[in-house]
């Protein structure tokens, strides 16, 4: 445990001692910041919230929009972060040290996963105050809010967690930034429903595995044991992956 949080630790200020951190900060907070002015235009117009719905309140009508566009800037965003976590080590041979060390390739991975979720929460919580501050001269749905937030953090996990397992492949960093965001980008195209999609059990459990889907859930403020769980399994199945990866690199495999 000591030995994962001494990684987090370095690997977390690591992220703030370079201009990416804070530059990805800045620019996710800015374009979040340009969709919260568009979608609070939108509610303030009556005709346009009577064609949405009469009971779609300020939570729902500017947030949700502004969280699903947030989960589309993370796909952008988290494979920059992980393919410096391990690819980029690898590359540079600083790895070797981490390998050497008398710590467990959990320890590693751990300590991997947790700095780079405390940076993506940092991430969640600027995204979050924006419709907070609402509060000043309206009312939120805080439960409904809290929940988009939720299934946005618990999405910035899964892509983190998975952007390591790919991280933990390859020497080099380009290639594992672009297999992670091109295999999430997959399984959000898998989100997709055509108009002659039939509703069998091979299509359901197709669009099952794309993670819009489940976050959707979270966006209507359903929190839903069925996506928590695929959450937590993703997660789980990619840091075992690059846990034994990491097992197999120290190995000699």
């Amino acid at each position: 445990m000591n030995a994962a949080l001494a990684i987090a630790a370095r690997d977390f200020r690591s992220l703030f001692l370079t201009p990416l951190g804070w530059t990805l900060l800045a620019i996710v907070q800015l374009i979040v910041g340009i969709v919260f002015v568009v979608q609070l235009q939108v509610f303030l117009d009556p005709p346009k919230v009577a064609a949405l719905s009469a009971s779609w309140g300020l939570t729902r009508v500017v947030a949700a929009p502004l969280f699903n566009w947030a989960a589309f800037l993370l796909l952008l965003v988290v494979p920059f972060l992980t393919m410096r976590a391990l690819s980029d080590e690898h590359r540079t041979n600083a790895i070797a040290l981490l390998l050497a060390a008398p710590i467990s390739a959990t320890s590693i991975v751990a300590g991997k996963f947790v700095a780079l979720t405390g940076y993506l929460a940092i991430q969640v919580a600027l995204i979050t105050l924006l419709p907070m501050l609402l509060l000043l001269g309206g009312s939120l749905d805080l439960g409904l809010l809290a929940a988009q937030a939720l299934g946005l953090f618990l999405l910035a996990c899964t892509f983190t967690a998975f952007g390591l397992w790919m991280s933990s492949l390859s020497r080099q960093p380009a290639v594992s930034a672009i297999a992670t965001f091109g295999v999430l980008l997959v399984t959000w195209i898998l989100s997709w429903r055509g108009p002659g999609d039939r509703s069998d059990n091979l299509a359901e459990w197709i669009h099952y595995l794309s993670w819009q889907i489940h976050l959707d859930g979270f966006l209507r403020g359903l929190v839903d044991s069925a996506d928590v769980s695929y959450f937590v399994i993703f997660i789980f199945v990619s840091l075992w992956c690059c846990r034994y990866r990491i097992a197999g690199l120290r190995r000699g495999r």
